[in-house]
């Protein structure tokens, strides 16, 4: 059996792509691409600057080692907090 909402949703969503009108749901998909990949490309920055520690702590720079990991964890961990806020705010 045809469930007419379905049916109606559909043949207006058509009808929005023909006319060039923007659908939520098209441009949430996209977003949601570009923030996978914001996360995925955050994930790789830390690993590097993981690494980067663990060579200082490795030479005995405890104090260098530590004034990144602060560094990081306020400048770039404070615009990654903004940044997921801002995107679940819009879209």
């Amino acid at each position: 059996m045809i469930n007419m909402k379905d049916l109606i949703k559909k043949q207006g969503d058509m009808i929005r792509k023909e006319s060039g009108m923007n659908i939520r749901e098209d441009k949430a998909a996209e977003y949601e691409k570009l923030r996978k990949n914001f996360e995925k490309t955050y994930k790789a920055y830390w690993d590097a600057v993981n690494d980067f520690q663990l060579v200082l702590k490795k030479q005995g720079k405890k104090k260098e080692e530590m004034m990144i990991h602060k560094k990081y964890a306020k400048e770039v961990l404070g615009f990654h907090a903004w940044m997921r806020q801002w995107i679940r705010k819009v879209f």
